[in-house]
């Protein structure tokens, strides 16, 4: 996709599903790290789409605390050349979505980024915290659930809420989310949600 040719997009509102996973590949020099660092994948976060006080919003875990993004600021970025895509678990239901984007409004919003748990993806690191653990017997903190990362908050949201745990990993990543689209356990459902527009 070419941020010449396909500037900007409009959100098809009345076509949003609450739930609806936005896999997302940002600019920024962390992102491209990100990316870099979960061999080259194509998207470095994951986040959710949520129907919250009348409108619709981005469930975003992000630094320093999980918060809501309006709608518009992914618009914005769109012309600066973030790009996404909105996915949908197979077999899904619109009540699974809401069960997890009401899971996520409870149990993720406000609460602070798990940068222990986002590490702990990477797999020395993982190696080391098992060692860790095993000898002190003191969990690695990416199994506390006081904090979330971006793909753990979404995993958390679906499997808990709606009960529908499509990633089957312990330690997700993007990554993780692009396997499952490519395996079918996810579609792509971005023509409904949004309409890219050119410039």
């Amino acid at each position: 996709m070419s941020p010449k040719n396909e500037a900007r997009i409009e959100w098809n509102i009345g076509r949003l599903r609450a739930g609806a996973i936005v896999n997302v590949r940002g600019t920024a020099l962390r992102s491209k790290l990100i990316r870099a660092a979960l061999a080259n994948s194509w998207s470095n976060h994951d986040a959710l789409l949520i129907a919250h006080g009348g409108k619709w919003w981005i469930g975003d875990a992000e630094p320093p605390r999980a918060r809501l993004t309006p709608l518009e600021a992914y618009s914005t970025d769109w012309v600066k050349g973030l790009r996404f895509r909105v996915l949908w678990p197979e077999g899904a239901t619109e009540a699974d979505g809401q069960a997890a984007a009401d899971w996520w409004l409870q149990h993720v919003l406000g609460k602070p980024y798990d940068l222990a748990g986002m590490f702990g993806t990477l797999a020395t690191v993982r190696l080391l915290a098992k060692v860790v653990t095993a000898k002190t017997g003191i969990p690695w903190p990416e199994q506390w659930h006081w904090a979330w990362y971006c793909t753990e908050s979404v995993v958390g949201a679906w499997s808990s809420g709606a009960g529908r745990d499509v990633w089957q990993n312990p330690h997700p990543t993007p990554r993780t989310t692009e396997n499952r689209l490519a395996s079918g356990a996810l579609r792509d459902i971005t023509a409904e949600a949004i309409c890219v527009r050119p410039e």
